[in-house]
């Protein structure tokens, strides 16, 4: 009840805040996009592009609504690092070189493990064919037809989109990304199955605690089992020194000692048990012959 209370009081009172995360491999063009999105909002956009090393932010204020796009490094050794965030997104862009035809498996990959992912079943996303402008880039109709890689898209509000961040149109293609990014915000009805409130900060720091308590378990199973092999060491050492042997039928540890004291009683019982036997035998051959 109170979740909807305050869905309500973000939706119609609070200006929302929304969270758009850009994934993509290196070189795909995704901080491309983000300087983009950057001059069309009159912000500072660098003169040189450098490879993102964690995260580029871009803040944007618009039809109502305060979005931050997140724009993560796309390099193997940061891949790991996007699953940390897919409980807060409320949209993704993935970005894909279609230049580049050797990476398409590689990006197939990455974009299938996203979407299995149970957190972003109802996340939208929006698929951008980048780098457009170059004579041998793919068409976004027909890099769909070639890959076939989507086959989760059912579950989601899906889309293509062919960009560019240079030369002729570059705008209108970022432009248009836009567009279809804030019609996915007004027309929100996914947003009550994820019931996001919460600001960056709460969200960072819960991230933080999440990683601690992560390092923790692990620091945690790694002195378990440091002090499991000492107390196996130490049993053997404890055994080789004392002669102790283990009694398969009774499940118990005898000593060396203990071992051959049993040894020798129950040869005695054996020797006492034959002498019986040989007694009552005599007895009995008497007792027929005085018969």
């Amino acid at each position: 009840m109170f979740s909807l209370i305050r869905y309500q009081y973000r939706k119609f009172i609070q200006k929302p805040e929304r969270n758009v995360y850009i994934f993509g491999l290196q070189s795909s063009g995704k901080t491309s996009i983000l300087n983009e999105i950057r001059g069309l909002y009159g912000m500072h956009v660098p003169d040189t592009v450098v490879p993102t090393i964690g995260q580029n932010f871009c803040g944007i204020k618009d039809r109502g609504y305060e979005v931050k796009l997140y724009d993560l490094g796309g390099q193997p050794k940061f891949r790991e690092t996007w699953f940390l965030y897919l409980d807060i997104i409320d949209l993704i862009i993935y970005v894909v070189d279609g230049s580049d035809y050797d990476k398409f498996e590689e990006s197939t990959v990455m974009f299938k493990k996203l979407m299995q992912h149970p957190s972003l079943v109802h996340t939208p996303v929006i698929v951008c064919v980048n780098k457009q402008d170059k004579s041998n880039c793919i068409l976004e109709s027909e890099f769909s037809k070639a890959l076939k890689f989507f086959p989760y898209i059912h579950e989601r509000t899906f889309a293509y989109l062919g960009t560019t961040a240079g030369g002729e149109g570059k705008h209108k293609g970022t432009e248009y990304l836009l567009a279809w990014i804030f019609d996915k915000f007004k027309n929100d009805e996914w947003l009550p199955k994820r019931l996001v409130f919460k600001s960056s900060g709460v969200l960072e720091k819960q991230l933080e605690e999440s990683k601690k308590k992560k390092n923790e378990m692990k620091k945690k199973t790694k002195n378990n089992f440091e002090d499991e092999s000492t107390n196996k060491e130490r049993i053997h050492q404890y055994l080789k020194q004392n002669s102790i042997f283990r009694d398969v039928e009774n499940d118990s540890f005898q000593s060396s000692e203990d071992w051959s004291q049993d040894e020798n009683s129950d040869s005695d019982d054996n020797d006492g048990n034959l002498l019986n036997y040989s007694s009552q035998n005599w007895d009995e051959s008497n007792s027929e012959l005085d018969i």
